[in-house]
């Protein structure tokens, strides 16, 4: 660096201080004395009569806060409250003022920026409904099957807005059949749901859960029986069944193991053989002693064979097979 360079650079920092300081008053002369600021803070309602109650309003609204820029700077939001007063307030849509609170401390001017709040109110109304228990899930134990159930108390009770409670379609209670266990019971929490199994956020039940107690029964065995054939009426004169075939001849059936181990066939509804002569098939259908149930195939294909009985001459009259 020469000389002269040396001797400048005292000058140099004192004209850079110079403007740093002329920057900042000039910054602090154009800075306002007041500030505004926007806040959104939650909308609380107060005074609204117990038989009323609110259905639509604005969950949050605008607050501006004006004063002095030191005073707005130390603002917390979280301490701001505004309000709407419902005192007298009837059933129906209105618009109302909204008030705005704020500890003194803050010395600012407060003021919602929309000053009124549109509000719906309806009556509050309550009826007695059934409850209704749906299952998800599955047993833990193959051998039971859920039966029936019951529940403490068998209605509860539902409040709330006039549109929203006769909207009310059901009152469900949804047990998990994946936790229950023989001879329990359990707590479980209740929802009113419209047609749609929506539920209703504004409707309130009465207690908010039943004890529901489960009923649980032995899972039905399963076993193969044989079946039977019978006929009723004759043949045409001059012939006879030569053989008779069942497609299939057994099924699977379901019941308690003390009925089934009583059970090695099972028979069919009868076969009308009256006038026949020639060989016909027919569906025939099982009969199910009470208690015991099919577990698939619900009708079997029966074939009856005919030949001419030998030695007899046949009837010249004429028969219309019943199947074939």
């Amino acid at each position: 660096m020469s000389e002269t360079s040396r001797r400048k650079m005292p000058m140099i920092v004192v004209s850079f201080a110079l403007s740093l300081m002329l920057w900042m008053l000039v910054q602090l002369q154009n800075r306002p004395d007041t500030l505004p600021e926007n806040y959104s803070v939650d909308l609380e309602i107060r005074n609204l009569d117990p038989g009323l109650g609110v259905i639509e309003k604005p969950q949050r609204v605008g607050v501006r806060a004006l004063g002095v820029v030191e005073a707005v700077e130390q603002i917390n939001p979280a301490e701001i409250t505004a309000y709407v007063d419902l005192t007298g307030a009837r059933p129906g849509l209105g618009r109302y003022p909204i008030v705005i609170k704020a500890p003194a401390r803050y010395r600012a001017q407060f003021s919602a920026i929309r000053p009124l709040a549109e509000i719906r109110i309806e009556r509050m109304i309550r009826k007695e409904v059934p409850v209704q228990v749906e299952t998800q899930g599955q047993l833990p134990a193959t051998n039971l099957l859920f039966s029936d159930v019951v529940t403490e108390p068998e209605e509860v009770t539902v409040e709330g807005p006039e549109s929203q409670v006769n909207r009310v379609s059901k009152v469900r209670a949804l047990l998990d059949l994946s936790r229950v266990t023989p001879g329990s019971s359990y707590s479980v929490t209740v929802e009113p749901l419209e047609s749609n199994n929506r539920p209703l956020s504004m409707v309130r039940a009465d207690p908010g859960s039943v004890t529901v107690r489960p009923g649980l029964v032995p899972a039905p065995e399963s076993k193969s029986l044989l079946l039977t054939l019978q006929f009723s009426g004759q043949p045409a004169f001059g012939f006879e069944v030569e053989k008779v075939e069942i497609e299939p001849n057994q099924l699977m059936v379901r019941g308690m193991s003390q009925q089934l181990a009583s059970l090695s066939t099972l028979k069919l509804e009868p076969v009308e053989l009256s006038g026949l002569r020639q060989t016909s098939s027919f569906q025939a259908r099982p009969i199910l002693p009470d208690g015991i149930t099919l577990a698939g195939k619900t009708t079997v294909r029966v074939i009856v064979h005919m030949r001419p009985v030998p030695g007899v001459p046949p009837s010249s009259e004429e028969s219309v097979p019943p199947g074939n």
